[in-house]
């Protein structure tokens, strides 16, 4: 019986180590699948404008306007009316939806700066101090006591969920921003498009005026000729009617 120990025992061990290394290599395995985040990473999508929005072939483009292509974010000044500049600048500052939509962007900011926080370690300090005294013969002794401590810790992230929230949070930065952009192109049109039917309807007036002197001039030109003879009644009367 005794002859077996030595052999039980030499299998035992075989097989401990056999078990450690195991566990070790699953560790080792679980650990390197932890320092990978899970899903697939974000990728910026590609939102190049292209080159030109119609074929030179189709309709020959100025090259004024092919210049001031670069200038897109304050296209009205392209028309050069200081009035339109002014309107739009007015606008731009004083618009709520915009600044409702920077505000949304500094939200956004503010996201992922705690979302990145949570990757960083973290150090408490705890302090303390008490007085006591103790009566003795001669009158009493007294006694200070201060304690001071520091606590620190790190989450480990192990299924990259906060690098995935730090990503999550950046494309929500850019969307934001993207916000900001389309509300001032948007509110930048309905400006401009006020401002142009504003000047259209004002030269519409100032022609429509012009007709009108005309047509003065035209029925007092009539009547003088029917005074003189040489229209008839019916002229002047037709006159009158265009005024």
């Amino acid at each position: 019986m005794n002859d077996f120990i030595p052999v039980i025992a030499s299998e035992l061990r075989t097989r401990v180590a056999a078990i450690a290394g195991a566990c070790v290599g699953l560790a080792s395995t679980l650990w390197l699948s932890a320092c990978a985040p899970v899903g697939p990473a974000y990728e910026k999508p590609d939102v190049t404008p292209p080159k030109a929005w119609v074929s030179p072939a189709e309709t020959p483009v100025p090259s004024k306007v092919v210049a001031a292509a670069a200038e897109l974010t304050q296209w009205w000044r392209m028309l050069g009316d200081s009035t339109l500049d002014s309107l739009e600048e007015r606008a731009m500052a004083g618009n709520l939806d915009i600044e409702t939509a920077r505000s949304r962007v500094r939200q956004a900011r503010a996201a992922r700066t705690s979302a990145a926080s949570a990757a960083d370690p973290t150090l408490d300090a705890v302090g303390s101090a008490s007085r006591a005294r103790t009566p003795t013969r001669n009158g009493g002794a007294t006694s200070n006591q201060f304690r001071a401590g520091f606590d620190a810790g790190w989450e480990l992230d192990l299924f990259g969920a906060t690098r995935r929230n730090v990503e999550a949070s950046d494309a929500a930065i850019e969307s934001a921003v993207e916000n900001v952009r389309d509300v001032q192109v948007s509110l930048a049109a309905e400006v401009a498009a006020s401002y142009v039917e504003l000047r259209a309807s004002q030269e519409q007036l100032a022609i429509a005026r012009r007709n009108l002197e005309a047509q003065r001039q035209t029925l007092e030109l009539t009547q003088r000729r029917h005074a003189n003879g040489f229209v008839s009644k019916l002229d002047v009367l037709n006159a009158k009617s265009q005024v």
